[in-house]
């Protein structure tokens, strides 16, 4: 019978698989997971573009608590404050995040999820420069004393998707990544950007924090899909000892 259920479900288009073994593959069952073990109650969104991630948090994994959304380009806040208006855990922070407090110049290409402090290396047309803009950065460092009515560093989930500027941003947080327990960032294996870090130096520098990989889930492919880009989702270890925090199976 199971078997004939699966050869249905592929007709449709579908596949069918048990809990168990999907939820280490589908990032979404995996961050429930981790939320879920580590109480996660707040998360802090970089690189918040127009809430697509907030979109992920509320609808896919039914996170409830708080997110800080930190997002530079004007046009982009006008769209996330009007959005917000909706949810009273959601609160937008107009500016950058980085590993100095300074002005610094964005490249703004015609798809609006892929600016970026760094140069293009790709010609396609999404990836295109139309302008340049000056905007804010900031430390996480310094920053996070703000949020402490609503974030509790112990329950909070740092997020970056900053094209290329992930490393940077970890820089600007080191103090605060010592108590926070879960991390997801970016890991390129073939750069779109110029200069942008290679996952082995983000990877290692987040190991020398103190953090373990729990997660890689593909993010884009090129024409001969090949990965360009990971999405790897950390565990802080020295938070977290082996035996008592083991992030179990689930149960379903």
């Amino acid at each position: 019978m199971k078997n004939i259920v699966k050869r249905f479900a592929n007709v449709l288009g579908y596949h069918v698989s048990s809990i168990a073994y999907a939820q280490e593959f589908m990032p979404c069952l995996h961050q429930i997971r981790c939320f879920r073990n580590l109480g996660i109650q707040c998360v802090l969104d970089v690189g918040a573009n127009v809430g697509q991630y907030r979109d992920f948090l509320r609808n896919s994994l039914g996170f409830s608590g708080w997110i800080h959304s930190f997002e530079p380009m004007p046009d982009n806040v006008a769209i996330l404050r009007e959005r917000s208006v909706r949810d009273s855990r959601w609160r937008i922070h107009n500016f950058a995040l980085g590993d100095e407090e300074k002005t610094m110049e964005l490249n703004v290409t015609k798809e609006s999820d892929l600016c970026s402090f760094l140069s293009p290396l790709e010609k396609s047309i999404g990836m295109q420069i139309q302008r340049t803009a000056m905007v804010q950065t900031k430390r996480l460092d310094s920053v996070v004393q703000q949020l402490t009515d609503t974030c509790i560093l112990g329950k909070t989930f740092l997020k970056l998707d900053t094209q290329g500027y992930d490393l940077n941003v970890l820089r600007g947080g080191a103090r605060v990544l010592q108590e926070i327990p879960l991390v997801q960032t970016e890991l390129s294996f073939l750069p779109i950007y110029k200069d942008m870090p290679h996952f082995v130096d983000v990877f290692n520098y987040l190991k020398q924090m103190g953090f373990d990989l729990t997660g890689m889930f593909p993010v884009s492919r090129d024409a001969q899909l090949r990965v360009r880009e990971f999405d790897g989702i950390f565990l802080n270890g020295r938070l977290h000892s082996e035996d008592s925090d083991r992030i179990q199976p689930s149960s379903q």
